[in-house]
This record gives structure tokens, C-alpha cells and sequence, in this order.
């Protein structure tokens, strides 16, 4: 089985992550926790219709997540466990540094799927989409008032004399 996928990997240009998650050579979460062990990282597998909640989701910039591939899942213990396709990443390192400094707590990296990663990260976007409709239904709820200025009298205007005086002491 080996030598077939050395074969596809050399016909196709792909590598064995690209191999896995498009072909399904080999079952995804095997191939994941097998890709975990060797690594010596924690994984994680999410389920289909898992949502992460939106503070949680809010402790990574969508775009830091994007670029850096990384979503995090869940924050207890004073860690953000983040997960992360490319954990062994020389970038992420300092992604990670700048995501624990901002927040003031640990990050816990879990691999996880690429496939995950893309359905995740859609949250983002539909948080996006959560405020723009608040935004607009608020507008169209409520009304601005018009503002009006009225000009004062000339009885509550105040001459420069009657002002209080502040004294400013050198010390």
C-alpha cells in the first residue's frame, strides 16, 4: 500500500497531507492521529455541526487565523487551545508568542485537519454576518433623531470678565 500512494504522490505532485484529504488514500482521522503521535502533538477531531463559541472564537483575529491556519477551540486552565494544521510551522511560533502575550494566557496547539480548519474558520464569517444584520436591523428600528441646535441667549452667554479664573502654578 505504501509503494501505491509513493506512486500516486510522484503522478499527482502532491504531497501525503494533499494526498489524504482529497483522495481519501487512507482514513482522515487514522492518518490524523497517526500524524499527531509522530509529532508528539495533542489532535483534535470535531464534529460536523460543532460551533465554537463566539468569545472564544474572538481571542484569534480572523485574519492572524487565516494566515496562520489556526482556530481556537476552546479556553480553560488559563490556556487557549488552539488548533492548528501545520503545527510544526517555523512561522507560528511567533503567531503564537503574539496570540498568549494579547491575551494573557498559555496556547495548547492541537493538530487538526485542514478539513476542520476550512469549516471553522467559516465562523468568522458568520459572526461577521451576525453584526452587519444587528447593524442593520438596529438602523431600521430605530430612527435617528434629528439634531437641533438652538442658539443661546444672550443672557446665558458668559463675557470673558464674569469667567472663573484657573491659575496654572508653575511648582
Amino acid at each position: 500500500k505504501i509503494e501505491a500512494i509513493e506512486k500516486m504522490m510522484k503522478r499527482s505532485g502532491k504531497n501525503l497531507d494533499e494526498l489524504v484529504y482529497s483522495q481519501k488514500v487512507l482514513n482522515p482521522e487514522e492518518y490524523l492521529k497517526l500524524k499527531a503521535e509522530l509529532m508528539k502533538v495533542p489532535h483534535r477531531i470535531f464534529d460536523l455541526k460543532e460551533e465554537i463559541p463566539k468569545d472564544i472564537l474572538n481571542l484569534v483575529q480572523e485574519e492572524t487565523a487565516k494566515n496562520y491556519q489556526v482556530i481556537p477551540f476552546d479556553l480553560k486552565d488559563g490556556q487557549i487551545y488552539l488548533g492548528a494544521v501545520n503545527p510544526e510551522d517555523a512561522k507560528l511560533e511567533s503567531a503564537l508568542k503574539f496570540i498568549s502575550d494579547r491575551n494573557n494566557v498559555n496556547v495548547k496547539v492541537f493538530l487538526i485537519s485542514p478539513e476542520d480548519f476550512s469549516r471553522l474558520v467559516d465562523q468568522y464569517r458568520d459572526f461577521a454576518e451576525e453584526v452587519q444584520e444587528a447593524i442593520k436591523s438596529f438602523r431600521t428600528t430605530k430612527p435617528q433623531e434629528e439634531k437641533r441646535y438652538t442658539p443661546l441667549e444672550s443672557s446665558h452667554i458668559v463675557s470673558s470678565e464674569d469667567a472663573p479664573i484657573i491659575r496654572l502654578v508653575a511648582g
